[in-house]
């Protein structure tokens, strides 16, 4: 790896950790602040194959949840968990605001985005470098209903983001939410895909 990616690709890292950090720590008093993009693959898109590993991997599915449907896949390594991705669906087009990270727990009302959450993407840090966030998201789209599919992911989240450009998810507009002590604030590009917690489709 040249000097100066490695230099760059320490700094996105420093800068996401730094950024959870910061989210994390206004939540304790009551201050949500949320940067992030909706990703989204349109039904029938099949994202891209992957070559055979040469390591000896398999897929298990768990179903977590009910209503809404929410389905584990996890990838081995031999008897070893290496990484795993939830699958939730909202065939209605009502996503919970409350679901996202730091807001868990409050009802912050939906967002307007149809299709199959994927959620979680972790790959454990010994075996990072594997092609395994890959394997996993190019399983939940080869698995899933095929109602589209989409993923929320911070602006810091570099690698996150690759992973999905790279699998021809298209990028809507930077959401910001900021939300003091219950008094809410939202980006316009945001309120476009909003649904207040009274308004049922």
């Amino acid at each position: 790896m040249r000097y100066g990616t490695r230099i760059k690709k320490r700094l996105s890292i420093y800068f996401f950790n730094s950024n959870s950090l910061l989210e994390h720590g206004l939540a304790k008093v009551g201050v949500h602040l949320i940067l992030f993009y909706a990703y989204t693959l349109k039904a029938g898109e099949k994202g891209r194959s992957l070559p055979g590993s040469k390591k000896e991997i398999s897929i298990r599915r768990e179903t977590v949840q009910s209503d809404p449907e929410m389905v584990r896949l996890s990838i081995w390594e031999g008897e070893d968990e290496a990484g795993y991705v939830y699958m939730s669906n909202y065939p209605n087009g009502q996503f919970p605001m409350a679901t996202y990270p730091f807001v868990a727990g409050n009802n912050y009302g939906y967002l307007d985005i149809e299709g199959t959450y994927l959620s979680n993407i972790l790959v454990n840090k010994k075996y990072r470098s594997n092609g395994y966030a890959a394997r996993l998201l190019a399983n939940s789209i080869s698995s899933g209903p095929n109602r589209g599919y989409f993923a929320l992911t911070s602006f810091t989240n570099t690698p996150s983001r690759r992973l999905l450009d790279s699998f021809g998810f298209q990028r809507g507009d930077l959401f910001v939410y900021v939300n003091v002590w219950g008094r809410a604030w939202m980006s316009s590009s945001m309120k476009k895909r909003y649904r207040a917690p009274s308004v049922q489709r």
